[in-house]
Parts: structure tokens; C-alpha cells; sequence
């Protein structure tokens, strides 16, 4: 099976909970972030880190 990291971006926090429980229930990697700004830092600090 190959590894999934999904990344969801959502201003409403239970959305995102709800989110991150279902998506961990498959047994797939999910970072959530609440706007666009935190997504472009997580972006930039994973790039980096490849």
C-alpha cells in the first residue's frame, strides 16, 4: 500500500477535526492548518526538508 500525506485547509476547527479523524482512520498521514498563509510555511519547511 503506498503512503498518503493529506493536507486539508480550513478555517473552522471542527471541520478539521472531524477531518483528521476520518482521514487517520484510513490509516494516512493529514496535517491540518487553518489558511492559506500557514499552508505556504508548512510548504516551505517541507520542501526544505527534501
Amino acid at each position: 500500500m503506498e503512503n498518503y500525506w493529506i493536507v486539508v485547509v480550513d478555517d473552522d476547527t471542527a471541520s478539521l477535526k472531524l477531518i483528521r479523524s476520518t482521514i487517520a482512520e484510513q490509516n494516512m498521514k493529514v496535517s491540518v492548518l487553518k489558511s492559506g498563509r500557514e499552508l505556504l510555511v508548512f510548504m516551505r519547511k517541507k520542501i526544505l526538508k527534501l
